[in-house]
């Protein structure tokens, strides 16, 4: 009987234990973006200038060929060379 009660009253303990703690997700992710941000500061601030400004720059790539086809994007950019 004991034994019984042992079991079903660990139980209840362990499943009301977790209910009513709304905050504990939230307080996790907020731990893990200041982790995460203390990470980008500290490599941040290890950056030249030249390589800051880099950082604003997104560059299209394609690892397939078939992608990568897109030679009409390329030749229809209206950025010119000329000074036309």
């Amino acid at each position: 009987m004991f034994k019984k009660f042992f079991i079903v009253s660990t139980a209840l303990f362990i499943l009301l234990s977790g209910f009513g703690r709304k905050n504990g997700p939230e307080k996790i992710k907020a731990l893990y973006r200041a982790r995460q941000k203390h990470w980008v500061d500290s490599v941040c601030n290890q950056l030249s200038g030249d390589e800051r400004i880099g950082q604003l720059f997104m560059v299209a790539a394609w690892s397939d060929a078939k992608r990568s086809g897109n030679r009409k994007w390329r030749n229809s950019s209206p950025v010119t060379t000329s000074a036309g």
